[in-house]
């Protein structure tokens, strides 16, 4: 299950507020619905984020199986935390966050001068270059929110260095990128954005999960 979650996982984290996201002084909810082709994944995601914590609760389905994870991105953690289901049992994975990565690093921003209203936002449109292909941005900077949240480690990678490269602030409110055959890839979509009070409790992680390396071995051993 692992390595058909791990693309999409990967770009969330990577993207899915292209520069840095949310102000470490925002406590609510963000809401947003992705797609990945390639990887056949079609997910909603529920992300809480309060003093610098963020987790993102994640459901859909991938090449047509349902899925539901949970992902801790913790204030002075250099790992996130992932939580999953393998077989019927719960699974817990740890990856570094230096580990995570895009080959899309380089890439040119122009903004095209289009404006549009999303969730009552103004957001502009920008066009991001890339050797892959084209992604388009609605940027808007005025949902109350700004570029301090994340990690610095994740400021060089994939689209947020892109628009951090390219002097661009502001969040990204819908993503789409397109390969060079024109065809979408990847789309993300924020549909809800709201400041509201977020339990401590949402942001610990189950100690009581055993290691995916080591439900995956035991299923080895069991065939």
């Amino acid at each position: 299950m692992l390595h058909k979650l791990t693309p999409i996982i990967t770009f969330i984290l990577l993207s899915l507020f292209a520069n840095e996201v949310l102000a470490q002084s925002f406590e609510g909810i963000v809401e947003l619905n992705t797609t990945n082709s390639e990887a056949k994944d079609y997910s909603q995601v529920k992300w809480m984020l309060k003093d610098g914590n963020h987790k993102l609760e994640v459901t859909g389905t991938a090449d047509g199986k349902a899925y539901k994870t949970n992902i801790f991105f913790l204030k002075n953690n250099s790992n996130v935390h992932i939580i999953t289901n393998i077989d019927g049992q719960t699974a817990k994975y740890s990856v570094p966050v230096s580990s995570l990565h895009t080959d899309d690093n380089n890439g040119i921003a122009t903004k095209t001068g289009e404006s549009k209203k999303i969730m009552g936002f103004i957001s502009y449109k920008y066009q991001i270059l890339t050797q892959k292909g084209v992604t388009t941005c609605w940027v808007s900077n005025n949902t109350g929110l700004d570029l301090k949240s994340f990690p610095p480690t994740l400021l060089s990678k994939g689209v947020i260095g892109i628009l951090a490269q390219n002097g661009i602030s502001g969040v990204p409110l819908e993503i789409l990128s397109r390969n060079q055959a024109g065809e979408i890839v990847y789309s993300q979509i924020v549909t809800s954005i709201s400041t509201t009070s977020v339990n401590d409790n949402q942001f610990t992680v189950p100690t009581d999960a055993q290691s995916g390396e080591e439900l995956f071995k035991n299923s080895i051993e069991v065939k």
